[in-house]
């Protein structure tokens, strides 16, 4: 959902975890920063895309490859 900024599938991952989308989304950028100094998602048309930068590693964990 982070990787094509669709707010509404945020929203529903995030409600399934008891989180709002924004309290998700902080701690994803707080792990991220710890591991690769820098934040990993940005705010982007009602939710959250994965920065221009980290596509790629991210769709590498995703996918476990």
């Amino acid at each position: 959902a982070a990787l094509n900024s669709d707010g509404a599938g945020q929203r529903a991952a995030s409600q399934t975890l008891g989180l709002l989308t924004d309290v998700l989304a902080d701690r994803i950028n707080d792990l991220a920063a710890e591991h690769t100094g820098d934040i990993l998602l940005e705010e982007d048309a009602g939710g959250y895309a994965v920065i221009e930068d980290y596509i790629e590693l991210a769709e590498s964990l995703l996918t476990n490859e």
